[in-house]
């Protein structure tokens, strides 16, 4: 996610809270998706065939887990000063590339 376009919204500690809020909202879908499913339901043997027993309670703890660990993310190590690339190349490695290529 761009945040560099994006110019509008409020921001916080240089963090875009609209852009924050939607992969916050994101993670919460992808996780109740997948954990959701896999570790809400489960099958048990019953007489005559199968019972499902529910163990939302622990989804639920799971995928909070996850979007609190992505918020602090957020908050710690993907928070960049205003007006610094969002890139991860090294500056050197794009020039090096775009001499080899040019």
């Amino acid at each position: 996610m761009s945040d560099a376009k994006q110019t509008t919204g409020a921001r916080i500690a240089g963090i875009s809270v609209p852009n924050l809020l939607k992969d916050l909202a994101v993670t919460l879908f992808l996780g109740a998706a997948i954990f959701g499913t896999t570790i809400g339901f489960k099958t048990k043997t019953a007489v005559g065939g199968l019972t499902l027993e529910l163990h939302l309670g622990m989804a639920a703890a799971i995928i909070g887990v996850i979007v609190v660990g992505r918020l602090i993310l957020w908050l710690t190590l993907w928070r960049r000063p205003e007006g610094q690339s969002v890139s991860v190349v090294p500056e050197s490695l794009k020039t090096a590339v775009k001499a080899k290529l040019s």
